[in-house]
């Protein structure tokens, strides 16, 4: 007698673990999402930084600079003025959009510290 697989189980075991497989592929490509947009942040506050060193009371500018260099949904961008040092941070609420539904998870969040460059 010789052991074969019965009739469907392929089937029934493809059900099983496909949904395993689509979520974990689903989380690698959050991750790198993730990680595209941190970097992303990272780079936008070190440009608006430098911006803010040359002219720190260009607060359109330096929004400007970052809106251009981020494509991302919200980002508050906070300029904190203590002579001689400009402090950019920016944060981002990071949102997993599932079905037309936000789900609001962390605040990815980047600083960066220059001093104020003398004009003139």
């Amino acid at each position: 007698m010789s052991k074969r697989a019965e009739p469907g189980q392929s089937s029934v075991e493809f059900a099983l673990v496909f949904p395993l497989v689509l979520l974990a592929v689903w989380l690698v490509v959050q991750s790198a999402v993730i990680v595209r947009n941190q970097l992303a942040l990272w780079r936008a506050v070190g440009t608006a930084a430098r911006l803010a060193s040359i002219d720190p009371t260009d607060e359109v500018g330096i929004h400007d600079v970052v809106n251009d260099q981020l494509h991302l949904r919200k980002v508050e961008v906070e300029i904190d003025r203590a002579s001689p040092l400009v402090t950019v941070t920016l944060s981002s609420p990071y949102e997993i959009r599932m079905w037309f539904v936000g789900v609001r998870l962390f605040t990815m969040k980047a600083s960066a510290t220059m001093y104020e460059e003398a004009m003139g």
